[in-house]
């Protein structure tokens, strides 16, 4: 009799190929809920390239807050484009990249990254991700959190950072003093 697969064991069979991303390290990346629609075939293949992926922004938070834009920049394509937390402009290839690494790196805090949803095909992987990053060093230096896009594009068997683009949010700090209304702008009058 011909093996058949119920609904519930391929959805088991998924489970089982995401456990080494539950299994990362806490400030690693958030495992995602398997597609229970795919294939078991694709299933393998999304959850090897996840784990990849998640290997990959390891290493990236570990040099990021070591300032190692070697280390940075062996992850990035030679064309790869990159847009700062807090940049106003974007970065192309990897000498622009470089250079705005080394300027930014000693000023900017640790960073915790958060895999928020992905999609995986053969040769592109889009990952939408959160991320926090703390006040580094000196007079300029403030905390950012937001969101980021990063693509991910296979060059022989490792994946490599296509386009990486942080949207952050500026954080306010609990002990910033809130400004109290004046006593004349509190009953209305103007001056």
């Amino acid at each position: 009799m011909p093996y058949s697969r119920t609904p519930f064991r391929a959805a088991l069979a998924a489970a089982a190929l995401l456990v080494p991303l539950a299994a990362a390290p806490a400030r690693a990346q958030t495992a995602l809920i398997p597609d229970t629609n795919m294939n078991p075939e694709m299933l393998r293949f999304r959850a090897e390239a996840m784990q990849d992926a998640t290997d990959a922004l390891n290493t990236f938070r570990n040099a990021w807050e070591r300032d190692d834009v070697r280390g940075l920049m062996r992850l990035y394509q030679k064309d790869a484009l990159l847009v700062l937390p807090g940049a106003t402009a974007p970065t192309q290839g990897t000498q622009a990249i470089e250079q705005a690494l080394q300027a930014s790196l000693p000023r900017v805090g640790k960073i915790e990254l958060g895999v928020v949803d992905a999609v995986v095909d053969d040769h592109l992987m889009y990952i939408y991700q959160r991320f926090v990053v703390e006040p580094g060093t000196g007079a300029a230096a403030e905390g950012m959190a937001g969101t980021a896009t990063l693509v991910m594009q296979r060059e022989g068997s490792r994946w490599r950072i296509r386009a990486q683009i942080f949207s952050p949010e500026v954080m306010q700090s609990a002990a910033a003093p809130v400004p109290a209304p004046s006593a004349a702008t509190a009953d209305g009058a103007t001056h």
